[in-house]
């Protein structure tokens, strides 16, 4: 129904995610902005380890990225502490494609270390949760990973992965190379903690 690869440099992540289109080859997906939740779309949640967090903005909280097939996209940055609320998250550099062929729907994205606030992407430990939202046909959210049910934005809930320095060659922004590749997270950059 869906798989997700993922891979990364010192200063970059590049996730591809294929997913199967409705059952009729569409998606439901509007342009511009507007409430993605609504969308078939593809989610990530971030939660960087402390030390990495290098600028003020970023000190704590969880990051959520949102994206549909035709580029629209959007993040929020969750409990970011001092008492503030949640707020949008800056997606400065971010980079998207998306491909639909057949019944396949093919998306990648690129996504700068700067935008969680960090300066690199050294050895460390990330709580991630990558989750494919389907509206078309009968609506039903999917977990990439094994998911506590607690909320996506409670640390406890997120699956550890461990960033390793020893990492597959990053993808050459093609998904269909990406996922030729093996790059998945026993073998990329990240690895079950």
């Amino acid at each position: 129904l869906a798989e997700c690869a993922f891979t990364g440099d010192a200063t970059n992540f590049y996730i591809a995610v294929r997913s199967a289109t409705g059952p009729d080859g569409t998606l439901v997906a509007k342009e511009g902005p507007h409430n993605l939740c609504y969308d078939d779309s593809v989610e990530f949640w971030f939660n960087p380890p402390e030390e990495m967090r290098q600028m003020e903005f970023a000190r704590f909280g969880v990051f959520q990225i949102i994206a549909n097939s035709k580029g629209a996209i959007e993040g929020h940055h969750y409990n970011p502490g001092y008492g503030l609320a949640a707020r949008q998250l800056k997606l400065k550099g971010v980079e998207v494609g998306n491909s639909v062929h057949g019944e396949v729907w093919d998306f990648e994205i690129k996504i700068p270390a700067a935008v969680f606030g960090c300066n690199r992407l050294d050895e460390s430990d990330w709580g991630m949760i990558f989750a494919r939202t389907f509206r078309s046909g009968r609506s039903a959210q999917g977990s990439f990973q094994p998911y506590l049910g607690m909320g996506y934005a409670d640390v406890k809930s997120q699956t550890c992965h461990r960033l390793r320095r020893k990492a597959s060659p990053t993808p050459s922004g093609k998904a269909e190379e990406l996922f030729k590749s093996g790059c998945n997270c026993s073998q990329a950059v990240f690895a079950a903690c």
